[in-house]
C-alpha cells in the first residue's frame, strides 16, 4: 500500500480506516467540513492523527489551490481543489502529468468538487461525510449515490422555503 489510515483521528475524522495502493488515483469527495484537507494533511505528513496512524511510503508532495502544478515523479501526490484555477491547456498537461506518474507507479490523492473529472480521472472514489468514510468505490457508483445524497439535501431545504423553488433550481425527478 503507497498509503495506509489505521483508525485515524483528527477533527473531523473518526476512526478513518482506509488504504490506497500504488499507482491508483483515488478522488476525494464530501461536503464542506467533511474532512478532506483534514485527511490530505494527515497524508502530507504536515500533521499528526490524535489518534491512529497514517503509513507512507516513500516521498510525499501537497499542491494546494493556488499552488503551481509541479507534476515530476514522485511516490504520493496529493492535489486539493488545483486544477479548477486552471485554463483548459494547463489542466490538459496536468491530467496527462496525472497519467505519467499514475504509470510509474505514484499514488495520487485529489480532492475536487469537480465531479465529471474525478469520474473520468479516478480509479476509486471515497465519500467522507462528517469524518467517516460513507463509501468507496467504483467512481461511477460513489459519485451517483453522492449525487443523489446532495439532490435530497436540495429538495429538503426547498421544503422548508416560504416559497417552492423556481422551476430553474428543479433537477431529476424535480
Amino acid at each position: 500500500m503507497a498509503i495506509e489510515f489505521r483508525g485515524v483521528r483528527f477533527p473531523p475524522l473518526r476512526d478513518l480506516t482506509v488504504s490506497a495502493p500504488s499507482g491508483a488515483v483515488i478522488g476525494i469527495i464530501g461536503e464542506k467540513g467533511a474532512g478532506k484537507g483534514a485527511l490530505l494533511r494527515l497524508a502530507s505528513g504536515a500533521a499528526t492523527p490524535d489518534a491512529g496512524e497514517v503509513i507512507a511510503e516513500g516521498e510525499r508532495r501537497y499542491i494546494g489551490p493556488l499552488d503551481a502544478l509541479q507534476l515530476s515523479p514522485v511516490n504520493l501526490l496529493l492535489i486539493e481543489h488545483s486544477l479548477a484555477h486552471h485554463d483548459a491547456l494547463v489542466r490538459a498537461r496536468a491530467l496527462a502529468g496525472i497519467g505519467r506518474l499514475r504509470s510509474g507507479g505514484s499514488t495520487v490523492l485529489m480532492v475536487s468538487h469537480e465531479l465529471d473529472l474525478l469520474q473520468s480521472l479516478c480509479d476509486e472514489i471515497w465519500w467522507l461525510d462528517a469524518g467517516a468514510l460513507e463509501k468507496r468505490g467504483d467512481p461511477r457508483e460513489v459519485l451517483d449515490a453522492y449525487r443523489g445524497s446532495i439532490a435530497e439535501k436540495v429538495r429538503a431545504w426547498g421544503a422548508t422555503l416560504k416559497s417552492p423553488l423556481l422551476p430553474v433550481m428543479r433537477r431529476g425527478d424535480g
